[in-house]
């Protein structure tokens, strides 16, 4: 099972890389398929703070849910503007 703190760090590094990558450029620049990648590490990161004990789990499962959401959200985004 993962500790809470990896999977904080996991979380900010999706955030780290999002930030690095996407955020600030035009949709239709962005790679589709980094993103996916970074949504399956979302999904995976999901599944992880969920197996955890306690209210930090439940804290943790929260923001990686909306992690999943925000990357979603943008995917249906980019997608669009690639067309």
């Amino acid at each position: 099972m993962a500790r809470a703190d990896d999977v904080r760090k996991r979380l900010d590094h999706n955030d780290e890389i999002y930030s690095v990558r996407f955020a600030g450029l035009s949709r239709a620049t962005r790679s589709v398929a980094e993103l996916d990648s970074l949504i399956a590490a979302a999904q995976e990161l999901a599944a992880d703070a969920r197996a955890l004990p306690g209210q930090t789990g439940t804290t943790l499962y929260g923001e990686a849910q909306a992690q999943l959401e925000r990357l979603r959200g943008e995917r249906t985004e980019i997608g669009r503007a690639h067309v």
